[in-house]
């Protein structure tokens, strides 16, 4: 079989999911094993989208991370360890669980919400304004 018909009808792989963890310092993403540790003091900003997929509903949470830069994760529900994230996020950023069950109740409807924006830290702008 030629090489180009083969690519045509081959299988697009799908990229893998991160498996989430969570303890009181942050989280962890893992993907193909290779893990990288997010501290909850690097979050500055959640929100939670609902997309829809036409044959169903599924919820994405973005997380803004300051690190060396800026850095948006993208964590859909069918994350394993996705629903692990709820009782730390409530402990360690204050936010309320059900947003959840919130954002779920409009049928086939995008409902982006922010749960979390960390306020400007004074030294930080400080520091800018002065550059």
């Amino acid at each position: 079989m030629f090489p180009w018909l083969r690519r045509l009808f081959a299988r697009r792989s799908v990229p893998q999911l991160p498996t989430i963890a969570t303890d009181v310092t942050g989280f962890t993403l893992t993907v193909e094993r290779v893990s990288r540790a997010y501290p909850w003091a690097s979050v500055s900003r959640v929100a939670a989208v609902k997309q829809d997929l036409h044959s169903h509903d599924r919820i994405v949470l973005l997380i803004e991370v300051r690190r060396s830069g800026s850095e948006v994760l993208t964590l859909p529900e069918d994350c394993p360890g996705f629903a692990g994230l709820f009782g730390p996020m409530e402990q360690a950023l204050g936010i309320d669980p059900s947003w959840y069950l919130e954002i779920m109740t409009p049928a086939f409807e995008a409902t982006p919400t922010v749960l979390y924006l960390r306020e400007p830290d004074a030294q930080t702008e400080t520091d800018q304004c002065s550059r």
